[in-house]
């Protein structure tokens, strides 16, 4: 418990010697300490960046740094999963970003760091189609899935410097096994994997295949 007379002598240093403190109130506070407990967590970020027109993101945002210790109660520190940063917004990004970004407050915890620096790219994109085969996930050793057709047309947007480096490990036409085993549709929606940051608006055609077990 602070008593007030030294709540008054506080006071006292922030104002003109001439000044007479008549009341205080509270008389005294009570301060509860609790033993500050730690935890390392992941920083997410709140974030609207929106590259121009015709342009596009050609990588994964960078958070530096991407996780920060926090300080608090055994029971706060314990139930915080993440801590969020304050909105960035960004329009029309053409080149490379740097920018900071605060971290939310929370009163009753404190951050290794309060700032976290954020790096993002963006560059012009082109349209590019390919021919990618079907293939099947969770499949058992006793069965083979086929897929008619085998390959479907791929469409999708993909930065200029990356064009010509596209592989067909980085984007994944698939059936998952486990989804068709107990239907009785002899057809199935496929799904999509895509592997690379520099690619975006994926279309596949057709977006159904018929399947046949063996």
């Amino acid at each position: 418990s602070i008593p007030g007379s030294t709540i008054q002598a506080a006071v006292g240093r922030l104002v003109l010697p001439s000044t007479l403190i008549q009341i205080i109130t509270p008389e005294n506070i009570a301060v509860h300490y609790h033993r500050l407990h730690s935890k390392k967590v992941p920083v997410r970020l709140q974030a609207d960046i929106v590259p121009a027109e015709q342009y596009m993101l050609n990588n994964a945002i960078q958070l530096l740094p991407d996780s920060v210790v926090i300080y608090g109660s055994k029971s706060l520190v314990s139930t915080t999963k993440q801590v969020l940063t304050k909105q960035l917004l960004v329009e029309g990004l053409k080149d490379t970003l740097f920018s900071e970004v605060g971290l939310i407050k929370n009163d009753s915890l404190q951050y290794s760091s309060s700032l976290i620096k954020v790096r993002s790219s963006a560059e012009m994109f082109t349209e590019k189609s390919v021919n990618l085969p079907v293939q099947i996930i969770n499949q058992p050793d006793h069965l083979s899935v086929r897929s008619f057709p085998a390959e479907v047309k791929v469409t999708f947007n993909i930065t200029i410097s990356q064009f010509k480096h596209f592989t067909s490990t980085d984007i994944q036409v698939l059936i998952d096994y486990l989804e068709i085993k107990n239907h009785s549709d002899d057809k199935h929606r496929l799904q999509l994997a895509v592997h690379q940051p520099y690619i975006s608006n994926v279309r596949i055609s057709p977006e159904e295949v018929e399947f046949l077990l063996e």
